[in-house]
Order: C-alpha cells, then structure tokens, then sequence
C-alpha cells in the first residue's frame, strides 16, 4: 500500500511531463512543402507511422502508462521497468528527427503525399522534451532514497491486535 506523501517528490515531474504534451497539441509537428501536420492531427493517426517507416508515435502510449506508473511505483523493480520503457520512449521520439525529413507522409489530399521536407515545428520540441523530462524522473526516482516507511499497514491477511 502506498501513501499519498510518497507520490510528492515525483508528482510535479510527472505533471510538467503532461503539461509540456498537451501544450504541444495546437502546434504544428513538421512543415513540408505542401502541407504542415499539426500535433493534434499526427496523434490521431500516427498509429498508422509504421506504414511509412515511423515508429515515432508508439512513444505516446508507454508515455501514458509511464505517467501512472512514475506517480504510482512505490517497488523498486516496477521503477526499473518504467525507467526502461520510458528510456525506448525517449530513442522513439528521438528518431522521428531522423525519419520525419527522410520519410513520406500523407498530404492534405487522399493518396497525395507530402514532399519537400522544410523543417520541424514547435509540437514535436514539446513531446520530445516532454518524454524525456519523464524519462529523467523515472531515473530519478531510481536513484533517489525511498522514503522512510511510516509503518506497516493495516492488512487483510494478518489477525489484528
């Protein structure tokens, strides 16, 4: 059982993380020459990346699961494990700054894609830093000493006194 005092020292990482994605949706992810995908637009559909060779999007859910799991671990394997994952997070969306110039994506028209790769926008700044500020406090929450525990809970399986 874990206590509320425990979740403090992660939870404003935890939430900056949150707060720099969702501050990253009206913005634009990549500028081509024929259209600029917004972040809001890549979220919804870049499941479907693998089909052009971009594996970035599969970021979004171990970032989803990793917020949970960064407020809620209190073991120190399940910190290892989220600390890990969040790690292959992070490589994900580093390599969207590779793949997105070199790859294709669909373009404003159906079956037209986007050429001419001009540049990034500010949204995939804010996810990348968002993942990798979860990422720093999965490791900081490894390294960090637990907290003193402040005695046994209460449990089902032990007759009271």
């Amino acid at each position: 059982m874990w206590y509320p005092e425990q979740v403090r020292p992660i939870l404003p990482i935890a939430l900056s993380s949150a707060f720099l994605f969702f501050v990253s949706l009206p913005f634009d992810v990549s500028h081509f020459e024929n259209v600029d995908h917004s972040a809001a637009f890549v979220l919804g559909l870049g499941w479907m990346g693998p089909l052009a060779f971009q594996f970035g999007w599969f970021a979004n859910p171990i970032l989803f699961v990793g917020w949970f799991v960064l407020v809620i671990a209190q073991r120190r394997s399940m910190q290892k494990i989220n600390a890990g994952f969040l790690g292959f997070a992070s490589l994900l969306a580093l390599s969207c700054f590779v793949s997105l110039p070199l790859g294709s994506m669909s373009g404003p028209h159906e079956g037209e894609l986007a050429r001419g790769f001009q540049g990034f926008g500010l949204a995939i700044v804010l996810w990348t830093l968002s993942i990798l500020v979860a990422f720093a406090g999965a490791v900081f929450q490894l390294v960090s000493k637990p907290l003193p525990d402040k005695g046994r809970p209460l449990s089902m399986d032990r007759p009271q006194r």
